[in-house]
């Protein structure tokens, strides 16, 4: 009875899933992605050879990145347009990458 009423609900599910993505499809724009107008804008990291990497997007819209040849993260404000530098204390830690919790208060950094 009980592998019964576990069936029941998840067919249940499954057409509420496809019901609601049904439903945002058919609401969509018809406009193609070639139809499309989209601007992109690129600023130079203040330091140059920093190869920067793996981005996030905190909280607050400002995109942080690790600078991994030169033991550096970055932060970039699109509002100010603004960069800031944070050098890292390890001598050759290679960060490679950052996740923001979802508070956007903390960062996982990971080294190469």
């Amino acid at each position: 009875m009980r592998n019964q009423t576990i069936a029941g609900w998840a067919a249940i599910v499954s057409a509420l899933v496809l019901a609601s993505t049904w439903a945002i499809h058919s609401t969509a724009s018809d406009t193609s992605a070639s139809d499309r107008q989209v601007n992109i804008r690129e600023w130079d990291v203040p330091t140059k050879g920093s190869h920067p990497h793996d981005p996030a997007v905190g909280k607050d819209g400002a995109l942080w990145f690790t600078e991994q040849m030169v033991n550096k993260l970055g932060r970039f404000d699109p509002a100010t347009q603004n960069f800031k530098e944070y050098p890292l204390r390890s001598e050759n830690a290679g960060p490679h990458g950052m996740v923001a919790d979802r508070e956007g208060k903390r960062a996982s950094i990971r080294r190469r």
